[in-house]
């Protein structure tokens, strides 16, 4: 059995033509080994599953919102937040990076302070208003 005769030294494809270069392919370095980079590691900081706690703690005190502005003790609401918010936020910073959603701990635990206080002071009003009478502000200039 014959083989065919080798390929010549000069002149073959992987060359460039002024003769600089890397022999073999088109003047790329190969790629590295894999594992060779980046190795050891971890997974980047904040990438694992976001906090159950933190996304709730976020829709209650976005609700308490307009609970609040509509029947102020629905507004209360806020509490919950305030509660979930900050035990997420201790949960994240314990958990080393591997949980996901201190923004939506914060936003949800200010968004509940918000909505305590809203609530508070429309409670506050209404008590005034319904204390004069028929809901109503009373104003006498003849004083």
């Amino acid at each position: 059995m014959s083989y065919p005769p080798p390929p010549p030294e000069s002149g073959g494809y992987g060359e460039q033509p002024d003769g600089a270069g890397q022999p073999g392919g088109y003047g790329y370095p190969p790629p590295p080994p894999p594992g060779q980079y980046g190795g050891g590691y971890g997974p980047p900081p904040g990438s694992g599953p976001t906090s159950t706690k933190a996304v709730w703690a976020l829709v209650l005190g976005i609700l308490g919102l307009p609970l609040a502005l509509c029947c102020s003790v629905l507004g209360l609401v806020g509490i919950a937040s305030i509660l979930l918010g900050r035990s997420a936020r201790r949960e994240i910073a314990a958990s080393g990076g591997t949980q996901r959603g201190e923004g939506m701990a914060k936003a949800g635990y200010i968004l509940g302070w918000v909505d305590v206080v809203l609530a508070v002071l429309f409670m506050i009003l209404t008590a005034v208003l319904f204390a004069n009478g028929d809901g109503a502000f009373y104003y006498n200039r003849s004083s």
